[in-house]
């Protein structure tokens, strides 16, 4: 999963933390990283541990 943060942050919302867990088991898919990303950085769930 990718998505953009506009506001330049690129630490997880509650609603990115949700999605995260419950949209693998809602798309009936295994997700290997959520990333936000930003015009200068990004953040990935995978990379922090928070799968």
């Amino acid at each position: 999963m990718i998505h953009n943060h506009p506001s330049g942050k690129t630490l997880p919302s509650p609603a990115d933390k949700l999605i995260t867990k419950k949209g693998g088991a809602i798309l009936n898919i295994d997700i290997i990283d959520h990333l936000t990303i930003t015009s200068e950085s990004y953040y990935s769930f995978a990379d922090k541990g928070d799968l």
